[in-house]
């Protein structure tokens, strides 16, 4: 018999959206707490749930993150940047503004682990 192990808390989560604009989100992870930031607004803690986090990871499978490509060009800015590694599978992954129903997934993913920090992209 085999049992599915459905991660949790992150080994990592470091989150930039919007980079280089005034509404620039970042996001990490650090012993045990989510930080946020948007813009120059104070940095917010968050301690998820761990029913939380497994929705989300859900949400980043569903959005295929693992499997994301570097998307930018390399002589255009990067408005976005995500390290990800649930303790299972890891990812970093960068580009531009991104319209694709995954990254809008993902986005929706974070803003439920983040209530009440302002997204830069509409979703």
């Amino acid at each position: 018999m085999t049992f599915a192990i459905e991660p949790a808390e992150p080994v990592t989560v470091e989150v930039a959206l919007g980079c280089g604009t005034s509404r620039t989100v970042t996001v990490h992870w650090e012993a045990g707490t989510l930080y946020a930031r948007a813009g120059s607004e104070p940095q917010i803690a968050f301690q998820p749930s761990l029913e939380a986090w497994k929705r989300f990871w859900r949400a980043v499978d569903k959005a295929n993150v693992w499997n994301w490509g570097r998307v930018q060009q390399a002589d255009q800015p990067v408005f976005w940047r995500i390290a990800l590694d649930s303790g299972a599978k890891r990812v970093t992954v960068s580009g531009q503004l991104s319209t694709s129903d995954e990254f809008k997934t993902f986005v929706r993913a974070l803003r439920k682990l983040l209530p009440g920090i302002s997204f830069p992209f509409s979703t």
